[in-house]
């Protein structure tokens, strides 16, 4: 992901703890995803709300919705002025379908993507922005009110293949 925007990442295991807004003022944006339970899944979706309203970008990554067992809960999730994506049908595995116009990246268009993990996103949130299909799912999915995005096949900037082709939003 630091290749991708230029800048430098730093990471914090929300496994462990959840961040304070304090410490989260320092960054732009943030990302999460969760392949394992955080700390708090409330306050850290609380924490991301304060974030946002604070003028920060938040990008929700795969499993955050309740798909699979982990997920972001709290404010940014449960109020659909920030979270975009309203329900999922579970999840799977998708192939992009080149469908997609609106989300370049640094390094050019997307034209292949490929991921074997996947939250199927079936319902968007009053005024959510989407650009292409991954499969039966959203590709990209963002609140431009909020600064919230949802990349529902994204594990911490990283697709299965294609990943240097993917969506990131343009701040």
């Amino acid at each position: 992901m630091a290749a991708l925007l230029g800048a430098e990442v730093d990471y914090f295991s929300a496994q462990l703890a959840t961040p304070t807004l304090d410490e989260l003022y320092s960054y732009a944006a943030v990302m999460t995803w969760c392949n394992y339970p955080y700390a708090d899944n409330v306050a850290m979706g609380d924490v991301l709300a304060d974030f946002v309203d604070a003028g920060g970008k938040v990008i929700l990554g795969q499993w955050c919705f309740p798909t699979a067992g982990n997920y972001l809960a709290g404010r940014i999730m449960e109020d659909p002025l920030y979270c975009p994506v309203l329900s999922c049908a579970g999840w799977g595995a998708g192939t992009y379908l080149g469908d997609g116009m609106r989300c370049p990246t640094q390094l050019g268009p997307v034209t292949t993507l490929t991921t074997s993990y996947l939250d199927i996103v079936t319902g968007l949130a009053p005024g959510a922005s989407w650009d292409g299909h991954i499969g039966s799912s959203y590709a990209a999915i963002w609140n431009a009110d909020k600064n919230v995005w949802y990349s529902p096949g994204n594990l911490g900037g990283m697709y299965e293949s294609g990943a240097e082709n993917s969506w990131y939003p343009a701040f």
